[in-house]
């Protein structure tokens, strides 16, 4: 009788591979979710994510129980994804994950995605504090790691470091032994560079293969230095660039060759980028296929206001730029905090734009969009509209918008009949007539037209984190990087058991 196992081991690795968890960080954080983005969504979807997580973990370390060659095969996969949730306050799973790819090299060149990005506020209320001191071969094994990395006079800074349970060295430490990582995830703002940067000088190759990286942010940690981590900016494979709260203004800003960077697809949340350093950004980008940014929050608990006199770059500046990637930029988003009274200028030449998500006060009257346009979002919208979506109309109909498929337009209130500025019911109409007569422009294209409110939830629950007391770091300093914000770790118990599994004794005070 032919068993499971005796199946060949291409075929075995194919049918564990389905076991694993398929929600990856560049397949969901990648495709515009952020921290703030994660606490508003349903909670229900949040919870069937997470026991599906937990189910994958589980089932993949049971695999490594049945037999060495179901091990074999299930190992890797357990490795593959590294994400820190610091639920325990004290790095610990950063800290055992580094520990377990430094014994195994091989299961160190599985891991594709590392993500750290969570931070210090979803620390439990009872962390320990401070954490329990690492165990002497476990100082002894990070001491040979930090000592293989030649840190020169810096080495005693590193030991302590490690000694501290540092998120900063740590986490370089896990880098410098993960050479295929493609994904990445760090906490900008509470995440210091010169560890990294180090790696950057002394690793030819180091993080050669990164396609995606996020510089995660949040409320309690914003306006940080962008340029800090310009030496990401610059890898060669780099494609998709995530960065949230971070601050990005001309004296700080890199001098990119024209065409330097590969980056394909940045996108900026409640981000504050003055005119020179899009300018220099944009222009470096040697082929941009899509742009974001998105600074409008419906939210004001989720909006940023420390502008301190900032100037943004203008809608019409950024026009000027993307000319250049008029034949490569199929995805277009700009949504500012406060939108001045520049307009953007004529994207008919855009050959390949497919979808535009604008603010209603950036567009023109008239505005001119591709024939390629198959999605436009019009958002923010708080004055009438009705002259926009005629001329939209008027558009498809003499056959300028061929593509065109969904159009749609945000505003906070749709269910009470609030005059807008410029709003001009006819007489003897409802406003529910109204929104008809307008819908009813599209009437034979191809257009589907729906006026939608954004989805903000009531916050009825108390929310703590409201009256805690951010901690005060300064992100300017690099001189005490070894001092980085005491964050925590997380990582599925089910991995923490499958490093045991294999052997390795995961002390270090649990």
């Amino acid at each position: 009788m032919v068993k499971l196992q005796d199946l060949p081991t291409e075929l075995l690795s194919h049918i564990v591979s389905y076991v694993a968890d398929d929600h990856s960080l560049d397949q969901a954080s990648l495709n515009g979710r952020s921290k703030d983005d994660k606490r508003s969504m349903d909670d229900d979807d949040d919870d069937d994510d997470d026991i599906g997580d937990i189910v994958a973990f589980r089932d993949l370390y049971n695999l490594c129980l049945v037999s060495h060659k179901f091990r074999d095969l299930a190992q890797p996969l357990l490795f593959q994804d590294f994400d820190e949730d610091y639920l325990t306050g004290d790095n610990r799973s950063i800290i055992c994950f580094t520990r377990a790819v430094t014994l195994r090299p091989d299961l160190a060149a599985c891991v594709k995605t590392v993500d750290t990005s969570s931070t210090g506020i979803e620390l439990p209320m009872d962390m320990p504090h401070p954490p329990e001191r690492l165990r002497p071969e476990d100082i002894r094994l990070f001491t040979r790691a930090v000592q293989d990395l030649d840190v020169g006079d810096d080495v005693m800074k590193w030991l302590m470091a490690v000694e501290n349970r540092d998120l900063s060295v740590f986490l370089a430490l896990l880098l410098s032994k993960t050479p295929n990582v493609s994904t990445l995830a760090i906490p900008a703002g509470e995440f210091h560079m010169k560890p990294v940067s180090h790696l950057f000088t002394q690793i030819p190759s180091f993080l050669s293969k990164l396609e995606h990286i996020i510089l995660g942010g949040d409320q309690l940690y914003t306006g940080y230095n962008m340029a800090t981590y310009q030496e990401f900016f610059n890898l060669p494979l780099l494609k998709d660039l995530i960065v949230d709260y971070g601050n990005l203004v001309e004296a700080n800003c890199p001098r990119w060759a024209r065409g330097s960077l590969s980056i394909e697809s940045p996108l900026f949340r409640l981000c504050h980028i003055d005119c020179g350093s899009m300018r220099r950004f944009v222009r470096g980008c040697r082929a941009l296929k899509s742009f974001t940014l998105a600074n409008f929050s419906p939210d004001p608990r989720q909006g940023r206001y420390d502008e301190d006199g900032r100037k943004q770059f203008k809608a019409a500046q950024l026009h000027a730029e993307l000319l250049a990637h008029k034949d490569t930029l199929k995805f277009l988003r700009f949504e500012q905090n406060h939108p001045d009274s520049t307009k953007i200028g004529s994207l008919r030449e855009f050959s390949v734009l497919e979808k535009i998500t604008i603010q209603h006060q950036l567009l023109p009257a008239k505005p001119q969009f591709p024939p390629s346009l198959k999605t436009l979002y019009v958002t923010d919208c708080n004055t009438s509209i009705r002259n926009m979506v005629q001329h939209v109309a008027d558009e498809c109909r003499q056959g300028l918008l061929p593509a065109l498929k969904t159009f749609k337009v945000l505003t906070l209130d749709i269910t009470q009949p609030i005059k807008l500025p410029g709003q001009r019911i006819p007489n003897g109409q409802t406003p529910e007539q109204c929104f008809l007569s307008i819908r009813n422009k599209f009437i034979g294209t191809n257009v589907e037209f729906q006026i939608c409110p954004y989805a903000i939830e009531d916050d009825d629950e108390d929310d703590f984190y409201d009256d805690l007391d951010p901690y005060e770091y300064n992100y300017d300093s690099e001189d005490d990087f070894y001092g980085a914000p005491m964050g925590g770790s997380r990582m599925a118990s089910a991995l923490l058991q499958a490093l045991r599994s294999e052997g390795y004794d995961m002390g270090m005070g649990m």
